[in-house]
Formats: C-alpha cells, sequence, structure tokens
C-alpha cells in the first residue's frame, strides 16, 4: 500500500511539539519508515485499538498507527513502556 496522505491526531500533533530537534528527526525518519514500509511495526491491541507501533529510535520512544486504505494515521507517540501498560 502507497501512502497517499498522513494525518496526525491532536495527541500527536501536541506531543511532537514538546520535543527537541534530535528526536524530531528520529520521528521524521521513523514516520518515512512507516510510509516506505506499512507493516514495519508490530501490532497491539489495548486502549488504542488494534494499532501497531515502531520505535522511532534505538532508545524506546514509540509511535501509535495505523494504516487505513492509503491514509497513515498517527495516533500517539510516547515512551514504549506506556504503550505496554496500556
Amino acid at each position: 500500500t502507497q501512502i497517499t496522505e498522513i494525518i496526525q491526531s491532536p495527541n500527536f500533533e501536541k506531543q511532537k511539539k514538546k520535543l527537541h530537534k534530535p528526536k524530531i528527526i528520529d520521528l521524521d525518519k521513523a514516520v518515512q519508515s512507516i510510509s516506505n514500509n506499512p507493516t514495519i511495526g508490530d501490532m497491539k491491541v489495548g486502549d488504542l485499538g488494534v494499532s501497531r507501533f515502531i520505535r522511532t529510535n534505538k532508545k524506546t520512544d514509540s509511535i501509535a498507527y495505523e494504516v487505513i486504505d492509503s491514509n497513515l494515521f498517527l495516533y500517539a507517540l510516547d515512551h514504549m513502556k506506556t504503550f505496554i501498560e496500556i
């Protein structure tokens, strides 16, 4: 599936604004990776429903996302531990 549109939730936008520039660069690279290969993340089930998660860097920051048709929905950006507890 080729991604034609990237849609950020208000929560995702708010979390992104709090990041420092190096983390934003990591985030942009991760979103590009998702756009190139939407099935790259791990499937999880929780409060966010059935979503995929991908780490933004070698540490534990992660993105919760879903691909519907050719749209990439970015739901949340947070620490992996938080997602695991959901």
